[in-house]
């Protein structure tokens, strides 16, 4: 009778746990604690993929987007620097750049060292703006990379992005 009851409780937590779990998941506010005043802070952690109020249309031609990689250390830490643009100037959101590690060999071919990585971006590409993102690259991602090198042997691209043009 006493292992019934037992097993009877533990259902019920673990019920509980996934109605409260799922509760939390799906609230997009967070607590934050106590703020300057002693009242708790509230913010919004829906991050900005998308722009919620953006109005156009699907292009009929492909986008065309142009990545400038910067490679710039904090302490030993090396931050990749992402400025994303779009040559017609349409909107991106959701936007993923794709970024690898490039040497040169005796001869100058440049060649491609590990395997590229994504990174998703934060933000997104208004119309006619500019979308900056950074990350971190470790290596645990590049375990083929001796050392991080300059800007120059960063290689970056746009391989997703939910693209739309102004409607007329």
């Amino acid at each position: 009778m006493a292992g019934r009851v037992i097993v009877i409780l533990i259902v019920l937590c673990l019920g509980g746990f996934v109605l409260y779990t799922q509760n939390v998941a799906d609230n997009p506010q967070t607590s934050l604690g106590p703020g300057d005043d002693g009242e708790n802070v509230i913010v919004d952690q829906s991050d900005g993929f998308e722009d919620p109020n953006v109005k156009g249309v699907k292009p009929d031609t492909e986008a065309i987007f142009n990545v400038e990689v910067d490679l710039t250390f904090n302490g030993e830490q090396p931050n990749l620097n992402f400025i994303v643009t779009e040559q017609h100037g349409w909107y991106a959101g959701t936007v993923v750049v794709q970024f690898w590690y490039v040497e040169k060999d005796e001869d100058g071919t440049e060649y491609q060292v590990g395997t590229p990585i994504e990174t998703l971006c934060r933000k997104f590409l208004p119309f006619n703006g500019v979308l900056e993102h950074k990350t971190t690259p470790t290596p645990i991602e590049f375990p083929d990379v001796s050392d991080w090198g300059t800007s120059e042997n960063w290689r970056a691209r746009v391989s997703r992005a939910n693209v739309l043009a102004p409607s007329e």
